[in-house]
């Protein structure tokens, strides 16, 4: 009797500690069970959170060709306006060089247009010094006509005179 006590002192020592073990093991069950719950739930999470990425860095993705796009876009305008400013960069060169020949040529069409006026208005004042001492010929001429006329009117009023004197002469004599 003495063994059956300590067997069965030992066997319940025994079924305590397969009872704990048990508990121990349940606990543990439920805790893993937990944890399996919770990892589950972090998955879900984070495999909707890596969806929401994907989706997120398509939505990225496209915003980059678009801008990657638009920035090809705007490279190729930049090429064709720098074409074109080179373009207009000649044509103002070309302009410029025009106008400045168009200005050079005006000075000297006004320069000459200038000597010429000069030297009309020298003529016209050489021309009215020519008429001035042309008159003031014609008037010495006209005096000296008159003179002439005056003298030779003198002389044949002498010549009759003397003519008439010579008459008197031959008729006195």
């Amino acid at each position: 009797a003495v063994v059956s006590t300590q067997s069965t002192g030992s066997l319940g020592k025994q079924l305590n500690d397969i009872q704990r073990k048990l508990e121990a093991q349940e606990e543990l069950s439920k805790d893993l069970d937990d944890d399996t719950t919770k990892l589950s739930t972090k998955y879900s999470d984070l495999s909707k959170e890596e969806l929401n990425l994907k989706h997120s860095i398509e939505v990225v993705r496209q915003q980059h060709e678009a801008l990657g796009r638009e920035y090809d876009g705007g490279v190729r305008d930049l090429a064709l306006v720098k074409e074109k400013e080179a373009a207009l960069m000649g044509d103002k060169a070309t302009f410029d060089l025009q106008l400045k020949h168009a200005q050079s040529e005006y000075k000297a069409q006004y320069e000459l247009q200038a000597r010429r006026a000069r030297d009309k208005d020298k003529e016209l004042r050489t021309l009215q010094i020519a008429e001035k001492h042309l008159k003031i010929t014609e008037d010495q001429q006209s005096l000296e006509k008159q003179r002439h006329e005056n003298y030779k009117d003198e002389l044949d009023s002498f010549n009759r005179e003397s003519v008439k004197l010579q008459e008197k002469r031959k008729e006195l004599v």
